[in-house]
């Protein structure tokens, strides 16, 4: 595990669900700096929110660097240079980048390999 730089995070809220239910143990890659992730990648990243940079959360990318998307209210938006679009799973209870815009790139911690617990 500590060859890959491997770690277990828990996650914490619903936005997650149905993929990972709060409480589950998840395996995390820590990001490289030249790391590129994938759409369809789930991510762990520090909140982009003022005031709650120490907040770890989990998100689905949907959006990479100078895509064009419909962000979940309609909104046609295009990703600037350097940052992800992420959005939760449980689109009813997430609090995402239809909130809060495009994340920065550096905000990302690793990338989730493996659901640890529950199997």
């Amino acid at each position: 595990i500590a060859s890959r730089n491997l770690r277990t995070a828990t996650v914490a809220g619903t936005s997650m669900d149905p993929t990972f239910k709060p409480g589950s143990s998840i395996l995390v890659e820590a990001r490289s700096a030249t790391a590129e992730e994938d759409r369809g990648d789930v991510v762990v990243l520090r909140s982009p929110e003022e005031g709650c940079e120490d907040d770890l959360l989990t998100k689905r990318v949907v959006g990479l660097e100078r895509d064009w998307l419909y962000a979940r209210d309609g909104r046609l938006v295009r990703v600037p240079t350097a940052h992800v679009w992420v959005e939760g799973d449980n689109a009813s209870n997430s609090n995402d980048s239809t909130h809060y815009g495009a994340v920065p790139r550096d905000k990302l911690v690793g990338t989730a390999v493996a659901k640890v617990w529950p199997p």
